[in-house]
């Protein structure tokens, strides 16, 4: 049974498949998902490069700062002692200056227990 404006059925024997172009479609489509596979790992790859980075200049900043500590921490020590040696050698200079007050009663005094210190070692 025919219906009007219907192909025939030997049209569709005469059509032939293009089976290059369903290759290369095929083709087309593993490469694109190698692009993206390819795309993800060098994302992940990328993320773990500066993670380690990240890691790697903390620690360098915190050797840093702490060698910045240590050295302050000598600084301030040295400039603590420098200025007790400093205060020392005020002090015994200034106390080299002031003679003592002695009056002539306690000069007599002590010049006549002085002779009787020494008479009784005689």
């Amino acid at each position: 049974m025919r219906f009007a404006g219907s192909p025939q059925v030997a049209s569709f024997l005469n059509s032939k498949l293009d089976f290059g172009d369903a290759a290369q479609a095929g083709q087309k489509s593993n490469a694109e998902q190698r692009i993206t596979a390819n795309q993800a790992d060098a994302a992940v790859e990328g993320a773990r490069l500066k993670g380690n980075a990240l890691i790697e200049t903390a620690g360098i900043n915190a050797d840093a700062q702490a060698a910045q500590a240590n050295a302050a921490s000598d600084a301030s020590m040295f400039g603590s002692i420098m200025g007790g040696i400093g205060s020392l050698g005020a002090g015994a200079i200034g106390g080299m200056n002031k003679k003592p007050k002695v009056t002539a009663t306690q000069a007599s005094d002590a010049g006549t227990n002085m002779g009787g210190f020494l008479a009784g070692l005689l």
